[in-house]
């Protein structure tokens, strides 16, 4: 959010992604209401016992709710479970999923 933040801050007029054709800088708000809005979604899961657990049995429910707001529906794709796990991941700590990685202990790294 800071870096889109930073992109808005430089008053764009004409934004050329990574992913797509040239646009406006309406790219930057739709971006940030994007993030945020999974922000507020996923942050109430990370307060609950199991709440990783009950993130990933409400994906579904979570993405049909993200779809119906048109502003930022085409962000969802195949990775909006991941995106989920690592939002939750900033909140808590924790890596989870397909991010997930073992930390080696102190004996394991003197071998």
């Amino acid at each position: 959010l800071k870096t889109l933040d930073a992109a808005k801050a430089l008053k764009p007029k004409i934004m050329c992604p990574g992913h797509g054709g040239m646009t406006t800088a309406s790219l930057i708000d739709d971006q940030k209401t994007y993030f945020t809005t999974l922000h507020h979604l996923v942050k109430p899961f990370t307060s609950k016992k199991g709440g990783q657990q009950m993130l990933a049995a409400q994906t579904e429910s979570l993405r049909k709710q993200v779809m119906k707001n048109q502003q930022i529906a085409r962000y969802v794709g195949d990775k909006f479970p991941d995106q989920l796990q690592k939002i939750f991941g900033d909140y808590t700590g924790q890596t989870l999923g397909r991010l997930d990685v073992q930390k080696k202990s102190a004996e394991e790294e003197e071998k």
